[in-house]
């Protein structure tokens, strides 16, 4: 039985026999770099001593005189863990087990080489094991006895910023002496950032400085050195981010003590440089998306962020136009600011500036040259006969035939049959290629949707100076699209149900999901048609949830509420807004042809505001097709549900037996459990770092008015519209809402959402429902106390907590 284990040995490279610490610096040293001399006591010594409560006869000698020629008497030792699960890909169990600085004395080795073994036992190990499985595998430990560096400065770097790995600096820590105490988290160290390029940028400093220099604790050079051994240490290993402990000794002599990977990238926001606004990007998706999603949408982005036609209009900027950035789509503010450079300042309107934060200085961005204009107006007139969609008019009177023919072809991919996971992940691409095609077609609709509504705004609001509240009157009339026949639909069966008292028992006596296993003979032809019809919805758009076909117990739930809780009327959405107590139009030149020109404006947004629900029901039905075939392919290769937290190029390498089932669930568990966990977007991202604008009233808050009225009412926060208890009367607070909300909406009184604008589906069918909401109040759900009473004025847009 060997007793110790050097760097030169075949066996250091075995993680079984020296745990993964060892290994590390073993390969390490092979490779060139600066690790200190040092020994492994290898895991079967452990197991031996683990067994028997002893050690091994003679395996202490040989031990005691390793550790003498390390300098145990000298310099010292340092006495580290390394387990064989520790330092591994997915899991860190960073500070689990025992570690010991400056041992000097053969006792005080012994002593300690037996508290790094009994460390595998301790309650918190045994904790993070039950919290992170490992498949049943127990984790033997090998010890490092290493030569003390007597180090002047030490300290921690990262190869990723784990706070924003998107970014390509490395992030170095370091304070005076030995790092145990920066590990620990006993001191605050100095922070410094180092671009590719070799630029420092000192990020923080301990209050006080210690000692005071202009950059901290090390010289340029120094941390420029930090940065090169952990890019040159990942290049060893793939590319693989890693983080280090280092230290410099007192002849300026740079040491590695440890590498390990750095394992919260994978579920950590990837983040960006630049400026990034939410603001639009919400209402193109407004849920949370998950890795699958993510995938797909960046690469489909060409086919919907209207970036093609910038290309051919001149106004291309070279940089993407959306990101995700922790789950959530993102639109390139710089990208924005571009496009209103060919704006004329009497256009840029209210709703350009506040897709801007205060970084970008709205009110200096440049003002297009006439010759710019006049270039732009026949490059637009070049792209009109390209293409015909973008044209209004040939846009709405061409988008009823697409669909038609789209719904079909999803039909027919919705009867296909498949009898292994790789038929079944060829089905997914073929729907997630019919989704591309439905978001190339459908960015006309969406695109004309938002101009015309914040042209019609102007009209109205800043050139006669009407109130907002009118304008949103306006808006909301004759509205006809397949949301809003949705939750007639359902309201319709709700008054069935009240009218037969039978039915009305059974609806009282039984929960929703007894009701769905045998749906009650008066209301099942018109639950099958509905759900023939409108089954591809539910509450939410993430592929994570069960649609409305898979789950009718929330359509069942839905008529619970409506049919048990009460109704509001439905409303005549079919005519004019009351013009009572709205004072008249501006009576000068420009409200006069403001005046002449509202009627047909208000139509044309009229008309593509319910074209867009129309496109956003069409793309319901193309995600339906993708998550029914992604988790059929999840079914047959052993991964289920979690198949839809790998990409679509992570799918292709466990099909082709590149990627292990085993490896892959390790891979989705992290990702479905930081998914879980939950995030708030930031209305803004600037370099990396969040940004939301504060409030200076605390008791007022403010968003943008989208549908008018003022109520006052008992607040609930709603994460599930048909679990969370809502009465008749409530104010809904959200993060944010889906269609598949639509139906419970006539109970509320109002509602107030964290995301969103006047173009987002909540508020297009608030102003349908005459239901007062006020959307694009960040963190809402935390700022306003579930129960608490509030009074919200959705034509202002404020929000007032009692």
């Amino acid at each position: 039985m060997l007793a110790i284990i050097r760097f030169t040995d075949k066996e250091a490279l075995h993680t079984t026999t020296v745990g993964q610490k060892f290994a590390t610096l073993a390969q390490a040293r092979r490779e060139g770099f600066p690790v200190p001399t040092a020994v492994a006591i290898p895991t079967e010594i452990h197991h031996y001593f683990k067994t028997r409560r002893t050690w091994p006869q003679g395996a202490f000698e040989p031990i005691t005189a390793a550790a003498q020629e390390l300098g145990l008497f000298e310099t010292g030792l340092s006495v580290r863990s390394s387990a064989t699960l520790e330092d591994l890909a997915d899991r860190s169990f960073a500070g689990q087990y025992c570690s010991f600085l400056q041992v000097k004395k053969i006792n005080t080795l012994r002593t300690n080489i037996e508290k790094c073994w009994q460390s595998i036992d301790r309650q918190a190990v045994q904790s993070y094991l039950t919290d992170r499985p490992t498949d049943g595998e127990q984790p033997a430990m090998g010890v490092i006895l290493q030569t003390m560096v007597a180090a002047k400065a030490s300290g921690v770097a990262f190869g990723r910023d784990p706070m924003n790995p998107g970014s390509p600096d490395v992030i170095v820590e370091a304070i005076a002496g030995l790092a145990e105490d920066l590990v620990s988290g006993a001191v605050s160290p100095y922070r410094a950032a180092i671009d590719p390029q070799g630029r420092v940028q000192i990020k923080a400093k301990p209050n006080p400085p210690r000692p005071a220099k202009q950059n901290g604790l090390l010289a340029d050079d120094q941390w420029r050195a930090i940065a090169s051994l952990v890019r040159r240490l990942e290049a060893c290993y793939d590319g693989t981010p890693l983080d280090i402990e280092w230290a410099i000794d007192s002849d300026n002599k740079l040491w590695l003590l440890q590498a390990r990977r750095i394992t919260t990238l994978d579920t950590q926001p990837r983040i960006p440089q630049g400026i990034w606004t939410r603001k639009i990007a919400d209402d193109l998706w407004g849920d949370r998306l998950t890795p699958f999603m993510q995938h797909a949408l960046i690469k489909n982005a060409p086919h919907y962020d209207m970036s093609r036609m910038c290309m051919q209009l001149g106004m291309v900027t070279g940089m993407p136009n959306l990101t995700v950035i922790n789950g959530y789509l993102y639109v390139n503010s710089l990208n924005l600011r571009h496009l209103l450079t060919f704006v004329p300042p009497a256009l840029r309107t209210t709703e350009y500036r506040d897709l801007l934060p205060p970084q970008i200085d709205f009110d200096r961005i440049p003002t297009p040259s006439l010759s710019k204009l006049i270039r732009l107006a026949g490059r637009a007139l070049l792209l009109a006969m390209r293409e015909p969609n973008a044209i209004p008019v040939i846009c709405l009177r061409r988008y009823a035939g697409f669909r038609r023919r789209m719904a079909r072809r999803l039909d027919t991919l919705g009867r296909e049959t498949a009898t292994d996971a790789r038929q079944a992940f060829d089905k997914v691409q073929k729907a997630l290629r019919l989704m591309a095609e439905t978001q190339n077609y459908n960015q006309f609709p969406y695109y004309y949707a938002t101009q015309t509504t914040w042209l019609a705004r102007w009209l109205v609001v800043d050139l006669q100076q009407q109130p907002h509240s009118r304008f949103l009157a306006l808006l909301s009339c004759q509205g006809r699209n397949v949301t809003i026949t949705i939750e007639r639909k359902v309201r319709a069966l709700a008054a069935l149900i009240r009218r037969n008292p039978q039915l009305k028992a059974q609806f009282e006596n039984q929960s929703a999901e007894e009701l769905a296993r045998d749906i009650p003979a008066a209301i099942r032809p018109q639950m099958t048609r509905f759900l023939a019809q409108y089954g591809c919805r539910s509450r939410h758009r993430t592929l994570y949830l069960k649609r409305w076909a898979e789950a009718p117990e929330e359509v069942l739930r839905m008529l619970q509420s409506l049919a048990l809780g009460g109704n509001r009327p439905s409303l005549n959405v079919s005519g004019e807004p009351d013009a009572t107590d709205t004072p008249g139009p501006k009576r000068n030149l420009p409200g006069l042809l403001a005046c002449l020109a509202q009627k047909p404006v208000l139509i044309l947004t009229r008309r593509f505001l319910d074209l867009r629900e129309e496109a956003r029901f069409l793309l319901d039905k193309a995600l339906y097709q993708i998550r029914r075939w992604l988790l059929r392919t999840g079914d047959y290769s052993g991964l289920g549900d979690h198949i839809l937290f790998l990409t679509t190029p992570e799918i292709e390498q466990l099909l082709d037996g590149q990627l292990g089932l085993e490896d892959a669930r390790r891979r989705t568990d992290a990702r479905y459990r930081q998914y879980q966990a939950g995030s708030e977007p930031a209305p803004f991202y600037v370099d990396g770092q969040p940004y939301c604008e504060i409030e200076k009233d605390p008791h007022t808050l403010r968003g943008i008015g989208t549908s008018p009225g003022h109520i006052s009412g008992r607040a609930r926060i709603v994460k599930d519209p048909f679990v969370d208890s809502i009465e008749d009367g409530d104010i809904l607070i959200a993060q944010h809402t889906d269609p598949g909300w639509t139906p419970i909406l006539s109970r509320i009184s109002g509602m107030v959402i964290e995301e969103g604008g006047l173009l987002n589906h909540c508020s297009i069918v608030a102003r349908e429902l005459g239901v007062p909401a006020v959307v694009g109040i960040p963190a809402a759900t935390r700022r306003i106390p579930d129960g608490t009473r509030i009074t919200i004025d959705g034509g202002l847009g404020y929000v007032r907590l009692s």
